[in-house]
């Protein structure tokens, strides 16, 4: 309308004018068309003043039209940053996911890679040991195993926590399992070292010419570990395993580790039973220097003694003469001479006897040297001792 309006008076002022132009040069009266011009400007005016609501109204429109495709913009803007966040926090959790994923996957193939290797460490000391045991004495105590090359995997000689030692259980039938230990010098006794008191297995000791047959034996030595009364360390072995075989191995660890007090020697030692034997047939040692090859040793030794025949299966024993002691020699000598049969004849059952200095036999009445013990029979042949040959 109000465009219509201006056109309108547009046209009429414009003819108006064109007519009062005409008019003066004609010199006629103007005034009617004075009045005209003036109707035409008004509605010309009027028109004008009508179109300025129409022109905000489109300026507003305009405008809210620009402020919704603003608003449209900046909501799409919003959403599209909010869909970026929600990706990212998705992504950072599918980061934090993955991570665990793979830290679980390296722990379970660590745990795998453990378990294998210890069920291999395992397979092969069982091959081992079936090997070792299959062994028989022939004239040299100690012997190399697998040419001398220790057989310890990348974990066993990790130095990660230290030095350290364990001990396995005792099985079903109280015998020593194994001991392995990282030694260092810081592990070694600075007290004096007690007498044993525990006795290992199969232990049945007798006095030989040169000494007793048998030694509680350490498989770790007390020297490299301080333990001294642990029956998980301790074995029936024969005065020839203990002092010289494996003492001289203890000793060479122990030199190496007083000139290196940083050092570090990962040890093992096994002892090697047979079926359900009491007594070890020997023991397996092993032992690596971390970082050099000062100490590297894979040996086994017998558990034999020159001139013993020892029944492993409870720890008894017969000596040959040679390796008996003086008295005893003199005694079987003094038998033989006679020509005597000797006949063993236990004492009747609950009559009291006398025990030797060396624990090994019974008397009917005390005799020879030493300060004898008195108990019953019974309690003598609960012992496993054996009557004297001259008594009975």
């Amino acid at each position: 309308m109000a465009s219509f309006l201006l056109i309108v008076g547009v046209l009429g002022f414009v003819g108006f004018f064109i007519q009062l132009i005409f008019r003066l040069f004609k010199r006629q009266a103007v005034k009617s068309t004075l009045y005209g011009m003036i109707g035409a400007f008004i509605v010309l005016i009027a028109g004008g003043f009508l179109l300025s609501p129409d022109e905000d109204s489109t300026v507003k429109s305009n405008t809210a039209s620009s402020e919704t495709i603003v608003s449209a913009q900046s909501s799409e803007k919003k959403k599209a940053s909010d869909e970026k966040a929600k990706q990212e926090k998705l992504a950072q959790e599918q980061a934090i996911k993955d991570k665990e994923e793979k830290e679980q996957a390296e722990k379970k193939a660590a745990q795998e890679k453990r378990e294998t290797a210890l069920a291999e460490k395992e397979n092969t000391k069982k091959q081992i040991n079936a090997t070792l045991l299959s062994t028989e004495y022939s004239g040299t105590q100690t012997i190399d195993v697998n040419n001398g090359e220790p057989v310890f995997t990348e974990a066993d000689l990790s130095t990660t926590n230290g030095s350290w030692e364990t001990y396995g259980d005792l099985d079903v039938l109280n015998r020593p399992t194994d001991a392995e230990a990282l030694l260092n010098l810081a592990m070694q006794p600075k007290e004096k070292r007690e007498p044993l008191t525990f006795d290992p297995t199969g232990w049945h000791n007798k006095k030989l010419k040169n000494g007793y047959l048998y030694n509680r034996s350490h498989l770790i030595g007390f020297q490299l570990s301080g333990e001294n009364n642990n029956p998980k360390n301790l074995i029936t072995g024969t005065r020839q395993l203990n002092s010289p075989e494996m003492l001289r191995f203890e000793s060479d660890i122990n030199y190496y580790l007083e000139q290196n007090p940083d050092a570090f020697v990962r040890y093992s030692v096994v002892p090697i039973f047979k079926d359900n034997e009491l007594v070890a047939r020997g023991v397996h040692l092993q032992a690596q220097s971390i970082g050099s090859d000062a100490i590297k040793f894979n040996v086994y030794i017998h558990n034999i003694q020159d001139g013993v025949t020892i029944n492993y299966s409870d720890g008894t024993s017969q000596v040959s003469q040679a390796a008996q002691p003086a008295q005893e020699q003199a005694q079987t000598n003094t038998v033989n001479n006679n020509s005597q049969e000797v006949v063993t004849q236990p004492a009747e059952a609950g009559t009291m006897v006398y025990v030797t200095p060396t624990g090994e036999r019974y008397h009917s009445h005390p005799h020879g040297n030493g300060s004898f013990s008195q108990t019953t029979l019974d309690n003598a042949t609960a012992q496993g001792l054996t009557p004297c040959q001259v008594c009975y």
